[in-house]
């Protein structure tokens, strides 16, 4: 009995060895990886216009942004979701995408669409968005979004 607890345990530290071994360390320019993510990221946007969150974002999603012709601006400090008073406030999504792991042939890409609101009488604002991670996959020389693997409204 004690044998195979032995067992049991050697091959579990030996898969997460395995495991930990695969991933790698994320890279200095992760933007080839991010960009693949960039028209599954688009089609959940809707307009002309989109604020990025970073220059890393923009570079990114510049290639699906030019082909859906989705203009790209740095975003300012507030973003609102509407803008009924005609203040003159910006006005659309924030997106920002993250490499979140990369392992041999596979990445987490982590991307948020994001604005400000004011709920119900009060003067705070919120932010509400999606968020979601898209599993990216080496395809020859370039990636390609494999699957959705979260999706979600807040």
């Amino acid at each position: 009995m004690r044998t195979r607890w032995c067992l049991v345990v050697a091959l579990l530290c030996g898969c997460a060895r395995a495991q930990h071994e695969a991933q790698r360390p994320l890279p200095t320019n992760p933007e080839p990886i991010l960009a693949a993510a960039g028209d599954s990221v688009l089609a959940t946007r809707g307009g002309r216009l989109l604020y990025v969150a970073d220059s890393a974002t923009g570079r990114a999603l510049a290639l699906a942004a030019h082909r859906a012709g989705v203009r790209l601006v740095p975003a300012p400090a507030q973003v609102w979701c509407a803008d009924e008073a005609q203040s003159g406030r910006a006005v659309g999504s924030v997106v920002a995408l993250q490499l979140d792991s990369l392992w041999a042939e596979r990445a987490h890409v982590r991307w948020t669409a994001t604005c400000l609101m004011t709920l119900h009488a009060d003067a705070i604002h919120a932010a509400v968005g999606e968020m979601g991670v898209y599993e990216v996959m080496r395809h020859g020389e370039g990636w390609r979004v494999s699957r959705a693997l979260m999706h979600f409204a807040f």
